[in-house]
């Protein structure tokens, strides 16, 4: 079944015509099982915690602001101490009193940004709590540690102490360092030239020169031939390839979005749903009126009706 979906998406391709009705973006939202189960959930703001609790017999749902800069201790914490209604602190989470929760606090399988702990001793959903939390947060409470950290933020790091990091973004770098200071997205050097593709592969580079203000140069069909495979990768379902194609791409010429399309496909087909949705959000952040064209509107308003 999975695969007819990608006939459908390759025919697209190629020019056939195809409409499906567009996705919308939800906040942060839980359920409580039902069936057996009393059912019911709450949807929250964005940046909000949603927590469902039907251990009780009785859904109890409820909302929680949520700010970025905490570690994953200090974030399970907070839910913990909404859902018990007593204050969790951080450093408690190793004990045996909390260490049952800390445990089973496990991500959903197929919902995005839901997480769940046994609240009560013994199986079944229904002594479950499940926890709806913002995009942003999924991939620090998924994770092994580590802290939330804004744009431009600074962290000082004391001597001789070892850091570890890791990234799942296409188009950014993880640093291991052991002193000095880290600095989160710099600003942006307004000195160095702007580089930008369409959908097409065709580059243009523009900014300033030694003797003009504003230079500007195009090189068309820079890309036409990575383009060309790509589509023929994912015509003849040769998925493998495609991403290799594709993933290359995205490191080599980061300012061109098209690949991200095509290995969100490739992710798609070969059931990396998770990845396939953070490709499709990075182009869908960055793209523009330059991606208008086919075949990325057509790729992407299949991705979005897939998932």
């Amino acid at each position: 079944m999975r695969f007819a979906a990608f006939s459908r998406i390759a025919a697209c391709i190629v020019g056939f015509s195809c409409s499906f009705a567009p996705m919308t973006s939800e906040a942060s939202n839980c359920k409580c099982p039902k069936n057996p189960g009393p059912g019911g959930g709450v949807q929250c703001a964005k940046d909000q915690v949603a927590t469902c609790d039907a251990t009780s017999g009785v859904c109890n749902c409820t909302c929680d602001s949520v700010q970025a800069g905490k570690t994953k201790a200090e974030y399970e914490a907070q839910i913990f101490s909404q859902v018990l209604h007593t204050k969790v602190d951080p450093d408690e989470l190793s004990s045996p009193q909390y260490g049952k929760f800390v445990s089973s606090f496990r991500k959903s399988n197929g919902d995005k940004g839901t997480f769940t702990f046994d609240k009560e001793t013994g199986a079944g959903r229904g002594r479950q709590v499940t926890v709806g939390v913002p995009e942003w947060l999924e991939g620090v409470l998924a994770g092994r540690g580590g802290v939330s950290i804004g744009a431009g933020a600074s962290i000082q790091i004391p001597p001789g102490t070892t850091i570890e990091a890791t990234t799942n973004a296409p188009d950014s770098a993880a640093v291991g360092i052991n002193t000095g200071t880290v600095t989160v997205n710099p600003p942006v050097n307004s000195n160095a030239p702007t580089i930008t593709y369409n959908c097409a592969g065709d580059k243009k580079t523009a900014g300033q020169s030694p003797t003009a203000m504003m230079a500007m140069n195009a090189e068309f069909g820079k890309e036409s031939k990575t383009l060309t495979r790509m589509v023929e990768l994912n015509s003849s379902n040769n998925f493998p390839a495609l991403l290799e194609v594709c993933e290359e791409k995205m490191k080599s010429a980061p300012e061109w979005l098209t690949p991200y399309l095509f290995c969100s496909l490739g992710y798609l087909s070969t059931g990396d749903m998770e990845k396939a949705r953070e490709t499709l959000a990075e182009y869908d952040k960055r793209t523009g009126p330059a991606y208008a064209s086919e075949p990325c509107k057509q790729i992407a308003e299949h991705l979005h009706s897939h998932m």
